[in-house]
């Protein structure tokens, strides 16, 4: 009988170190860079691209969902503004947590811009080809807040996303302002006012010029975004 009962004890004992370790394996913090930028593609007529810009953030939320271990949940705020400039390469130090290891069934990542209608919180800049074949520069400029909610993928495309200590991870969160003028029409941009801005005609997209065209691009700015994680 007594040595059932120390048999029992060692088998517990072990089992609870085990436990012990398995729960501090899911604690181990991973590395993960965020990084933000915009779709640099051409529109599909090709008379319109973005290459830059900034966007001022007030929050930034991460949630996951994890098979092992307790579910992760983080939030920053930024009561001055983050400035952040599009840039795919660019990772964002402000933006570094420590992300515990794991497979994580389901990532959302959620950020607002600040609500400040002195400066414009997001800026994008690109190229606008019109009916004629002359290039001007398009401005798109954003004062008020806004809030984007996106559930991330693994590269491939699948929303398991495994995060691994002994890995890096690249989070690239991609805005995509030419869905956001799909629905304008060329007739539209050849008919926009021009802005002298630093010498130059160019076709600005704000709350007081060009406003009609303002008003649509406002109603799909949180569409079709995309947070893809990869390991390396």
């Amino acid at each position: 009988m007594r040595n059932t009962l120390i048999i029992l004890s060692v088998v517990l004992i072990v089992l609870t170190l085990g436990s012990c370790k398995k729960e501090d394996e899911w604690k181990l913090p991973t590395d993960v860079g965020f990084s933000m930028d915009v779709n640099r593609s051409y529109s599909s007529n090709g008379k319109l691209v973005f290459t830059s810009g900034i966007i001022t953030l007030a929050s930034f939320d991460f949630e996951g969902e994890r098979a092992q271990g307790d579910d992760v949940y983080f939030s920053k705020s930024f009561p001055s503004g983050l400035n952040i400039s599009f840039n795919s390469k660019s990772v964002i130090s402000q933006l570094d947590f420590d992300i515990p290891q794991g497979t994580y069934t389901r990532i959302s990542i959620a950020f607002s811009t600040l609500d400040d209608f002195d400066d414009n919180n997001i800026v994008v800049n690109g190229n606008y080809t019109n009916s004629s074949g002359t290039d001007y520069p398009i401005k798109f400029e954003f004062k008020s807040g806004e809030y984007f909610d996106i559930v991330a993928e693994d590269y491939t495309g699948g929303s398991e996303i495994v995060l691994d200590k002994d890995l890096t991870e690249s989070v690239f969160i991609q805005l995509d302002p030419i869905h956001w003028f799909q629905i304008i029409s060329t007739t539209l941009l050849d008919n926009a006012d021009l802005v002298n801005v630093n010498g130059i005609q160019t076709i600005v997209i704000s709350e007081d010029v060009n406003d009609n065209i303002f008003d649509l691009v406002v109603d799909r700015l949180d569409e079709s975004m995309e947070t893809v994680f990869k390991s390396y």
